[in-house]
């Protein structure tokens, strides 16, 4: 332990000694821990981190699709057709609950709010295993019977009520509808998002089938859990059965899940069904980030290469005087550790800062961001990584201490100081460890070249109208105790305001906005087709728009006449690219500058035999840019297997778009020449006389 403490103590004097080497060194490890805990703590929240339920492993996402077809509602849905001919007597799932969410507008407090709230089935408390803090969950009945009764969230019942055990029983109005509340949900409880304040009870509408495939159906959302032992594949295989056991499915089924074939059930897990739509780009985050890692491993490890080379002399002394290998290889490790703690301690503060920003950066229906957060597993995940790095940096100096011969160091070690970055075991090392960062970053930045020719193509899609300039608000009008006429006049008299008011060209409303997500589907039967003689059905959305509407969006018409009376996780990836090239680029000015400060004798002999300045500096960037060149043809090889993965997030290019390679390998070529031209440029100018007399 005495020991251990002398090297502790010995190592934190050479860190005040050489404040340039522990900042550099620091910064380097932190960015690339900050970066990756940050990124870690997002895929960690979204994809890995368990549900607030209990055994949540068991719980699943219900829905359903017609074989084939191409559905008009994108989201993962079931129908009542399927619900009344399965979940009556499920064998594989204990129940299912169907659901609905909405924002709604609530009185009958201080003042009126606008607050997130859901419609559930009675038994979805049931199925996630809660009770609630007082009061009671919904009965059946109260379900069937469309009761006006609420449940509120603990969150709820604490801001707006003040905690105060007479809110049970209490009215409030939800959207003109008075409704008594029940029950208050124990801390910490949400569904099926944390932004839910309110449920209130779900009844599913029995199907009702007219002749032929006449009848109307209705679409939901829908949760369940597995009974002990049974797969999802197993539910599936249920639910396809009973689904397709019903009868004739009504051409409204046709309408809502799109013409194709026999209808098929799926049973998801209700996390990977929650983040289905972020998952591939967080993935391709997650690989972007380790890419960042892998650089400022390499530059560390070349750092700590050179201040080793430069420590030969001392290692040798140290070696001289007795002490063993074992003893000098705990001391470099001492080293390294101690740098891998204070980077990592940096990195987890800057890892901490990027989840203090993901809500302000991410977008406004990006899944699961409460769940985002540091805790045990992310701190560990920091520390593992930076101990892991640290070590496989101080690997490097480890071995070159091993191979150093102590006779040749204390006589001056020339032949560590001449040659080129391929005549030593310490250059060939660097210049490896210097091609693997070009490799890293040529595959970053296709990654990132794809994604921004992906978004450039998409900037140019004409959407049919004119985005600029338009303001959109939403407005939600009670249908309870109010007419049609009403809301109306009340929208005629909104508009007219509008219209009068300075800088307003034109004003409409409509049932939907561009990218607002809200969808009406309408639909009629065509003549039954000749070659089975079945009826189909034609699809249309359809939404509801009132003159002006039309002028105010500047929507371009082709042919008629009006009425008369989109992308983050890409600019995430360029910055982390940028830092990937920054990284690189200082990653090669140091080995470079280094390398040429130990050639120094060489570079004199050359200038005294007649070299000129142009070929010393050219001798130096040739080396330095085949380097990089090795390390771009490995990286663009590496690129060519991996953003195959990438085509679901692009549009218009393909994964292996030439533009996209060329330009990535271009502007990595670039950065590589001035960081190779700088130190080239600075021994080419020096005096050789005055070089070789200091020799």
């Amino acid at each position: 332990m005495d020991s251990l403490l002398q090297d502790v103590r010995y190592t934190l004097r050479l860190m005040s000694r050489n404040k340039g080497f522990t900042v550099a060194a620091v910064l380097t490890l932190a960015l690339g821990i900050g970066i990756n805990t940050g990124v870690f703590s997002l895929v960690y929240g979204v994809l890995l981190r368990p549900l607030p339920y209990s055994e949540p492993d068991r719980l699943v996402r219900l829905s359903e699709e017609h074989t084939g077809a191409k559905a008009a509602f994108r989201a993962a849905l079931l129908s009542n057709l399927t619900y009344y001919a399965w979940g009556e007597s499920p064998r594989t799932l204990e129940g299912i609950a169907a659901y609905s969410s909405d924002r709604v507008n609530l009185t009958g407090l201080e003042e009126p709010i606008r607050v997130e709230a859901a419609s559930v089935s009675p038994a979805l408390f049931t199925i996630l295993r809660k009770s609630p803090t007082a009061g009671r969950f919904f009965l059946p009945s109260e379900a069937s019977g469309n009761a006006a009764v609420a449940v509120i969230s603990d969150s709820f019942w604490r801001q707006q009520l003040g905690a105060d055990i007479k809110a049970l029983g209490r009215l409030v109005t939800i959207d003109g509808r008075a409704h008594t509340i029940i029950g208050i949900a124990p801390p910490g409880f949400y569904f099926p998002n944390p932004e839910t304040r309110l449920w209130t009870p779900f009844s599913v509408d029995r199907p009702k089938l007219g002749p032929g495939r006449g009848g109307s159906v209705s679409v939901f959302h829908a949760v369940a859990r597995l009974r002990p032992g049974v797969t999802a594949a197993q539910a599936e295989a249920e639910g396809t059965a009973a689904a397709r056991g019903a009868g004739i499915r009504p051409l409204a089924a046709d309408l809502l899940f799109g013409n194709g074939g026999p209808v098929q059930v799926h049973v998801r897990s209700v996390v990977e069904q929650a983040a289905v739509g972020v998952r591939p780009a967080l993935l391709l985050l997650a690989a972007g980030v380790a890419l960042i890692l892998m650089i400022a491993w390499a530059n560390l490890a070349s750092l700590l290469l050179s201040r080793g080379l430069a420590r030969q002399r001392e290692f040798a002394v140290r070696a001289a005087l007795g002490a063993g290998r074992s003893r000098m290889v705990r001391q470099i490790l001492t080293e390294t550790l101690l740098l891998s703690l204070f980077g990592g301690a940096l990195g987890f503060g800057l890892g901490w800062l990027l989840t203090q920003l993901l809500p302000a950066i991410a977008p406004q229906d990006f899944p699961r961001l409460t769940d985002v957060r540091i805790d045990g597993k992310v701190m560990a995940f920091a520390a593992l990584a930076s101990i892991i790095a640290g070590l496989l940096a101080g690997l490097a100096p480890t071995l070159r201490n091993q191979r150093s011969g102590v006779s040749l160091a204390l006589h001056g070690g020339s032949r560590y100081s001449e040659g080129g970055l391929r005549s030593t075991w310490t250059s060939r090392m660097r210049a490896l460890l210097l091609i693997a960062e070009a490799a890293f970053a040529v595959m970053l930045l296709i990654g990132a070249g794809l994604l921004l020719r992906s978004f450039a193509r998409l900037l140019t899609v004409d959407p049919g109208y004119d985005p600029s300039n338009v303001i959109i608000a939403r407005l939600s009008l009670s249908s309870q105790g109010a007419t049609a006429e009403r809301n109306r006049q009340f929208v005629d008299a909104l508009l007219e305001r509008l219209r009068r008011a300075p800088g307003v060209l034109a004003a409409g409303a409509g049932s939907m906005a561009p990218f607002a997500g809200s969808t009406s589907i309408s639909g009629f039967p065509l003549p039954a087709s000749e070659t089975n003689g079945n009826p189909r059905t034609a699809q249309a959305l359809s939404y509801l728009v009132t003159p002006g509407y039309a002028e105010a969006l500047g929507l371009r018409i082709k042919e008629g006449r009006r009425f008369a009376a989109l992308d983050e996780n890409a600019a995430v990836l360029t910055a982390f690219a940028g830092l990937a090239v920054l990284l690189a680029a200082v990653g090669l000015y140091g080995v470079l500058s280094y390398n040429v400060a130990q050639r120094r004798r060489e570079m004199g002999v050359r200038a005294a035999l007649g070299a000129t300045r142009r070929d010393l500096v050219g001798l130096i960037v040739r080396e330095g840019i085949s380097l990089v060149g090795t390390g771009l043809m490995l990286g663009i090889a590496g690129a060519a297997g991996l953003t195959r993965f990438m085509s679901a997030l692009l549009f218009g290019v393909t994964p292996l778009d030439p533009v996209a390679f060329v330009a990535a390998a271009f502007s990595l070529l670039l950065v590589a020449a001035a960081a190779c031209y700088l130190p080239a440029r600075r021994a080419a100018a020096a005096d050789p006389a005055e070089v070789l007399r200091c020799e």
